[in-house]
């Protein structure tokens, strides 16, 4: 676990610019993942997704 003080302004900064991006639809996943690991997080799997 993490607190956004350790991630940093940043990956929100990022991460906002994908999901703005995405107007009426989902973000792009393969882009907040690739953002998430430039800023060090670890991504996991939705224990739903797994079971699939």
């Amino acid at each position: 676990m993490v607190t956004p003080a350790v991630i940093g302004p940043p990956f929100f900064r990022e991460a906002a610019e994908v999901i703005n991006a995405a107007a009426d639809g989902p973000p792009d996943a393969t882009k907040l993942v690739a953002i998430m690991r430039v800023h060090g997080l670890i991504p996991a799997v939705a224990l739903s997704q797994a079971a699939r």
